[in-house]
């Protein structure tokens, strides 16, 4: 306790740090990050929200896709564009080979097309695959964005959490995505 001199008489200050709230749980003020860590059940329930809105804005987006123009998907514009990067060897260091193997192919699950094998060597094949292949990292691009909502109303460290969780996850996919639409464009090269 620090000690107040008021015209002679000495009053005591609680100390700022030793506030307690009603049922004996400390303060948390004006920072909810505090009062979420204390109470289990609501960090509980908030992270079961935050699961609902980031796995249903993912489906919603993933559900949209098929049904949108083919012919959005005809260039590589935005996030999509190759840079120096882009290489073989880059996509092979990250270990492109062993995440095709391990992540799910789920592009037809909304009505899209499967991305697990090449459709044909032709060029018009090759056209539609790559345009699905387009299609699909727009999703895990616009999937990444679902995290925005909890920035609004979860406490910075668990809005973190679900940034490196959610934004980690679509990456995964989107070097696999980008990997084979370098390939494709490198076989549409050739002729």
């Amino acid at each position: 306790m620090h000690s107040l001199e008021t015209s002679g008489e000495v009053a005591e200050r609680p100390n700022a740090g030793a506030l307690k709230a009603p049922e004996g749980k400390l303060s948390g003020g004006s920072n909810p990050s505090l009062a979420a860590m204390i109470d289990p059940g609501a960090l509980a329930l908030l992270i079961a929200i935050d699961i609902v809105i980031v796995a249903g804005g993912s489906i919603v987006i993933g559900a949209v896709a098929p049904r949108c123009p083919s012919a959005w998907f005809g260039r590589d514009r935005g996030p999509l564009r190759l840079t120096a990067l882009d290489t073989p060897r880059t996509y092979r260091s990250l270990g492109v080979t062993t995440l095709t193997r391990r992540l799910p192919e789920l592009g037809s699950v909304f009505g899209g097309k499967s991305k697990a094998a090449l459709p044909g060597m032709d060029r018009t094949s090759i056209d539609g695959y790559l345009r699905e292949v387009r299609r699909a990292e727009w999703v895990h691009w616009i999937s990444s964005l679902t995290i925005m909502p909890l920035w609004w109303f979860n406490p910075w460290w668990l809005s973190l959490a679900f940034t490196v969780v959610v934004v980690g996850g679509n990456a995964l996919f989107m070097i696999v995505l980008r990997h084979n639409r370098l390939r494709l464009l490198r076989i549409l090269k050739r002729g």
